[in-house]
């Protein structure tokens, strides 16, 4: 049984020495629907399963049961809660159906065999299982049962074929053998669905994330889950985005995120601003913010404006006449580099991005200087989720130029505002939102599905509650 839909979500460590890039929180209609789920996976498991064969005395008759197998499974009344150091899944009122072949001997003064086929019905059945949560020494969630109790409250055998007075000699034994191979056998069906099914399955579950086969998205767990007992499992990610063949850690700390109030939802995600400002780090430090945009980088209607000699359409010879003037029939390209780390921060129910870099103007043919412009960009970006992803959009972009150094003399500010939209950030937002739409994976296994999912923007914290399907 893959029961790991309960816990898929919900293990993850607690860190004492760093707060964490992200959290989870499943509240109690998480975990409700979690034992909803549970107890359909049991009962696929449970069907179909064989009962031991079964022999035994009463009196003058003796007795064999064989072929016996669970035929259906009544969904109990069952929830799953929070302990102080785990969880327990309790159900009461299950109930099976049974059916079989018996045959048996009467050693009386007139010998008598016969046979024939066996219903049973098994009602009142209650089982209490605790489970235990942790995580291994490599950052991947660990899952054991921690105990297993189950009472069935009562037996009903009914036989087809034969003497009905000779069946109410061994009928009472026939139920309690049932009763006693079913008591155990259950529990034995539960342990394994925790101790080999979820743990198998949780073995699967993907704790760090390719992005761009150039980075790697870390959502290892880093110690054991935090109980809050009767209301919500909540639970700590690394959090942190790193070069694939570098795992050097980031020089800066994850801030702390506002405590999860919300219980409306079953599950809460808390991302910190950190995970995508170490993306942006190791971006910068690996030299990925580095770009020469040309004119083939232009959309269709600016292609011309990188020209130095234009007639009609607007270009960057006609805009700067001293380009046109001094370097006539040419190109020009613009080696943009990033100065510093961009920048990230939630605030205000707003998510804002800071860069700054250089830009350095050439034309194409023999490489003559012309301008070096200093260059900061912020922009306001809109977050969403679907598909169990988050997806980014620039919304609005502002871009800022000053000159540096010039060899084509004084450019005014409408110029440069005027080159900084057609030119830049004309190439730059598709760019962004090409990245954007790519989105970046949450930690849930594929069967988890998010539905009515709302977003929140908290300070350094985008929260994402959203209720669970299972599929």
């Amino acid at each position: 049984m893959k029961l790991y839909v309960v816990c898929a979500v919900l293990i993850v460590s607690l860190t004492e020495a760093k707060n964490p890039g992200l959290k989870t929180r499943i509240t109690d209609a998480g975990l409700t629907y979690a034992s909803q789920v549970a107890i359909e996976q049991l009962s696929k498991s449970v069907k179909g399963q064989k009962i031991p064969d079964q022999s035994g005395r009463s009196g003058d008759v003796s007795y064999e049961l064989s072929n016996i197998v669970i035929d259906s499974f009544s969904n109990p009344s069952c929830g799953i809660t929070v302990t102080a150091d785990g969880l327990n899944w309790k159900a009461d009122g299950l109930g099976l159906s049974i059916n079989g072949h018996f045959h048996y001997k009467y050693h009386g003064i007139i010998p008598i065999s016969d046979g024939g086929n066996i219903d049973v019905s098994v009602s009142g059945v209650n089982f209490n299982v605790g489970i235990s949560l942790g995580v291994d020494g490599t950052g991947r969630p660990k899952i054991a049962s921690s105990g297993c109790s189950c009472s069935i409250g009562s037996v009903g055998v009914h036989f087809h074929g034969g003497a009905a007075w000779i069946y109410n000699l061994f009928k009472g034994v026939v139920e309690d053998a049932l009763k006693k191979q079913l008591n155990g056998q259950l529990c034995t069906i539960i342990n394994k669905a925790v101790n080999t099914d979820a743990s198998q399955s949780l073995a699967k579950l993907k704790v760090t994330v390719d992005i761009a086969k150039m980075f790697m998205l870390d959502y290892r767990f880093i110690g054991r889950p935090a109980f809050n007992t009767g209301h919500f499992l909540e639970t700590y990610h690394k959090g942190e985005i790193y070069w694939t063949n570098s795992m050097t850690e980031a020089p800066f700390d994850p801030p702390s995120m506002p405590q999860i109030s919300s219980t409306t939802k079953m599950f809460y995600i808390s991302m910190s601003d950190y995970v995508f400002n170490t993306l942006a780090y190791e971006a910068q430090i690996h030299k990925m913010l580095e770009y020469n945009l040309t004119q083939k980088d232009l959309p269709a209607k600016e292609k011309d404006f990188l020209n130095t000699t234009c007639v009609g359409t607007p270009c960057i010879g006609q805009v700067i006449p001293q380009i046109g003037k001094k370097y006539p029939n040419r190109q020009v390209t613009m080696f943009m580099s990033s100065d510093f780390s961009p920048n990230m921060s939630v605030s205000n129910g707003k998510v804002n991005v800071l860069c700054g870099g250089t830009i350095n103007m050439l034309t194409v043919q023999g490489d003559l200087f012309l301008l070096t412009l200093n260059a900061t960009m912020t922009a306001s970006v809109a977050l969403n989720v679907k598909r169990e992803k988050i997806y980014g959009s620039i919304s609005e972009m502002k871009l800022k130029l000053h000159v540096v150094k010039s060899n084509v003399g004084q450019i005014s500010d409408t110029v440069l505002n005027f080159i900084a939209n057609t030119a830049i950030i004309a190439f730059a937002e598709p760019q962004l939102n090409k990245l954007g739409a790519k989105g970046i994976p949450l930690p849930v296994t594929d069967n988890v599905h998010f539905i009515n999912t709302e977003v929140t923007l908290n300070k350094d914290t985008l929260m994402i509650g959203t209720d669970l399907q299972y599929q």
